[in-house]
């Protein structure tokens, strides 16, 4: 594990929706290193890279986190409330998540269907679930070896570096 700010600069670096959503929601111990890391980011030292599930994850719990805290509901009642009630989720405001990804430096990268489909027929299978896989495999595309994400999940993933808030 290496720390999130002591990324070198210059480096490429795939960004996790945990980064966003610690900076994104505030209040949380590691609001202070994401936010300095996303300016980094935002002024060039370094250059990030997402793909589209890294911006839908970020999405969903940025609108779970709100809905949750203006309702007053428990988390373990957030899907039951939505499906009674989903017009909630058309008032979410959800600029501030559309302001983050829009940061300069920050670029999206989209695997073609072909490399994703050799990536899952190649029986080369990695130990994550779905979504951190394809980020996974979104990194061998743009060639990438270093993640800034809080998800110790890609610990057990050798060949890349694991910067940590």
């Amino acid at each position: 594990m290496t720390d999130l700010g002591d990324v070198p600069k210059g480096t490429l670096v795939f960004v996790d929706s945990n980064i966003f959503t610690y900076f994104l929601l505030g209040g949380s111990r590691h609001f202070e290193v994401c936010k300095e890391f996303l300016k980094r980011v935002e002024r060039g030292d370094i250059q990030g890279i997402i793909n589209e599930i890294v911006i839908a994850e970020t999405w969903y719990n940025y609108v779970k986190y709100k809905i949750i805290e203006d309702h007053k509901i428990a988390l373990k009642d957030f899907y039951l409330f939505i499906k009674k009630k989903p017009a909630v989720l058309a008032k979410a405001d959800v600029s501030e998540v559309a302001e983050i990804f829009s940061i300069p430096n920050l670029h999206l990268v989209a695997p073609p269907q072909s490399f994703i489909m050799e990536s899952l027929g190649s029986g080369a299978s990695l130990p994550l679930l779905s979504n951190d896989a394809f980020h996974v495999i979104t990194m061998r595309y743009a060639n990438l070896d270093n993640i800034a994400t809080n998800d110790p999940d890609f610990d057990a993933i050798e060949e890349i570096s694991v910067w940590k808030p």
